[in-house]
């Protein structure tokens, strides 16, 4: 299990077994995924995770499931919505192309996407069966520019009001009741919203992005306040007939320390929902949870187009004042971390090589500090051909020096209705 997770990380046990089926016809698509984990952390062995039915209506697509979302332009964190946490069951509506407006009042916004969902958050927490809310626009007004605005809440669950106002009240922004400096009773729900961007240029045939992400755990006159951030500088570099890409990113998730004095225990937390803006004991957003500093350099090389070798470096500033509901370090944890992996895909095989490294001055929860980690990861794919569709069957082992094995058995079609 990675105890720090990026975009695209896929295995969230040590030893897990998984199984699924999908398959798609024209308005509609579906995914069963059966998991079995052994001695998971939430002590949750049987997961449904991935599983969705979509329907699709003209260019909205309703769906229902366990679905991972990565909302914001970072390779290695989002900070209000992304991938760490095992995902949250929602219903969702979204568009399927993000097609421009037809009318010119709009047309500057460019191809546009927006996406909303509610979600059930988990039973064992302070405020059981809470509500989670979120809702994104993003759209490319210029070729060399992308924004996105979102915004996510904590909202409901035993014990709070779940009425017609409360949620008006939220949608409005009237959530930061306080008497005293002390949250109230009625005070509807706890929110993140912010804003986040890309900028994309060429020169020659190199190609730069600077991106970044600026969420805010509360609000004031109508912008966030309390900011955490996230910023980044990508490049791909065409080598002869390869592609190399290259990225710097930073994120903070101490509020305010942006602009100068960092203030703690504020991000991801909540003086009413107490379990924080996690699900199952993770952070639903940055996978560094709060009060935390990380800096990654990434080269990504991809030498054939069936060929990738990634190299990491990683430098973290975790749980910075040693108090608090971190859930990735209990104390404060200042050291680097590396990795690098090769895969290697063919028609009917796939492997891939990883090899992790911890320095002792690391103290995570999910790994001990100082440890080399080694994964082995094999696949084999066959076909099977039905109508005109070509789904296919993956088995997967991975192995580590722990004595770790876990099998993934999977079932893909090569067409996705749902894009999130």
């Amino acid at each position: 299990m990675t105890p720090i997770r990026g975009f695209g990380e896929t295995r969230r046990e040590p030893q897990e077994l998984t199984a699924y089926a999908e398959g798609i016809g024209e308005s509609w698509a579906g995914k069963l995924q059966l998991s079995r984990a052994k001695n998971p952390q939430d002590d949750k062995r049987d997961r449904l995770d991935g599983s969705y039915l979509a329907l699709l209506h003209n260019n909205l697509v309703i769906s229902l499931g366990y679905q991972d979302r990565w909302w914001g332009p970072g390779w290695q964190s989002a900070l209000a919505l992304s991938n760490n946490a095992r995902p949250v069951p929602a219903i969702s509506l979204q568009r399927k192309d993000p097609e421009p407006f037809e009318t010119a009042l709009l047309r500057w916004l460019g191809p546009w996407q927006f996406a909303v969902f509610a979600g059930q958050l988990e039973q064992d927490r302070a405020v059981p069966n809470a509500k989670l809310l979120g809702a994104r626009l993003s759209f490319r007004p210029l070729r060399w520019a992308e924004f996105g605005l979102t915004r996510t809440a904590q909202w409901g669950g035993e014990g709070r009001p779940e009425s017609w106002q409360s949620f008006q009240d939220l949608l409005l922004g009237d959530d930061n009741r306080r008497v005293n400096g002390n949250v109230t009773d009625d005070e509807p729900g706890n929110q993140l919203g912010g804003i986040d961007w890309r900028f994309s240029k060429t020169f020659s045939q190199l190609s730069l992005d600077f991106y970044g992400e600026i969420i805010g755990e509360d609000e004031a006159g109508g912008l966030p306040a309390n900011v955490i951030g996230t910023f980044g500088l990508s490049a791909v570099v065409p080598l002869s007939s390869s592609e190399l890409r290259v990225y710097l990113e930073r994120t903070d998730t101490a509020t305010r320390r942006l602009r100068g004095k960092a203030q703690y225990n504020k991000a991801y937390e909540h003086a009413i929902y107490q379990s924080g803006y996690r699900y199952y004991g993770r952070s639903l957003g940055a996978s560094v949870d709060n009060d935390s500093r990380a800096h990654h350099l990434v080269a990504q090389w991809y030498p054939r187009f069936n060929q990738d070798i990634e190299i990491r470096l990683s430098q973290f500033d975790l749980n910075t004042d040693s108090v608090g509901d971190n859930s990735v370090s209990r104390g404060n944890s200042n050291d680097y971390a590396a990795s690098v992996h090769y895969r290697y895909q063919s028609k009917s095989w796939s492997t891939r090589l990883g090899y992790y490294h911890y320095d002792g001055e690391l103290s995570l929860r999910y790994a001990d500090a100082g440890d080399d980690f080694a994964e082995i990861a094999l696949e084999y794919h066959w076909k099977i051909y039905y109508a005109d569709r070509n789904p296919g069957i993956f088995i997967r082992a991975t192995i580590s020096p722990q004595n770790r094995l876990c099998f993934y058995l999977r079932h893909h079609s090569n067409k996705n209705l749902v894009q999130v």
